[in-house]
């Protein structure tokens, strides 16, 4: 998708990170896709050159992320030892986005200091310490639809849509 938003330039002379978002959407649809976004991020810092905030504002423009279920045990959990084993720079991007995604909290909301255990990514649980992909999907993205505690933050990010479908019609 990146080489082709280069390739393409609509008549200009030249693209512009900054249209990227509108010309190309992620879409997420729950936890299993998740690694896009480190991906993007390390695609748009390492093989492009983009600074963090710039990566980091295509990204979440870009990236959109639908959930289907509330239930607690359905969201992805995985395992901070086996991604550090297997992804140590998706790790380190991961990590980095927990620290900033702090820091905005602490800075701008700090009411919601006694939720930011629940709400941050990294769970650092000594005993089974993972990576909630779901929260990484909601910080990470431009619309989501679920997480309470986050609605105070983005509102804009979380909607709610039905499938147009009411079971009545087919009883």
């Amino acid at each position: 998708m990146i080489v082709r938003f280069k390739e393409r330039k609509d008549g200009k002379s030249s693209w512009q990170w900054s249209e990227f978002p509108n010309k190309v959407a992620v879409q997420l649809n729950d936890t299993h896709p998740t690694l896009a976004i480190p991906e993007l991020m390390r695609l748009l810092m390492d093989d492009d050159g983009l600074g963090w905030d710039e990566a980091w504002d295509v990204t979440t423009r870009t990236i959109a992320y639908t959930n289907h279920t509330v239930l607690p045990e359905a969201l992805e959990k995985c395992s901070q030892a086996v991604m550090w084993k297997l992804l140590p720079h998706y790790m380190e991007i991961i990590e980095e986005i927990d620290k900033r995604f702090i820091a905005m909290i602490r800075s701008t909301k700090p009411e919601l200091e006694s939720k930011l255990s629940s709400m941050r990514i990294m769970d650092n649980n000594p005993q089974k310490p993972v990576v909630r992909m779901a929260n990484l999907c909601v910080v990470s993205s431009h619309t989501s639809e679920l997480f309470a505690d986050n609605v105070s933050i983005w509102r804009k990010k979380f909607q709610n849509k039905t499938n147009g479908i009411t079971p009545r019609r087919w009883l």
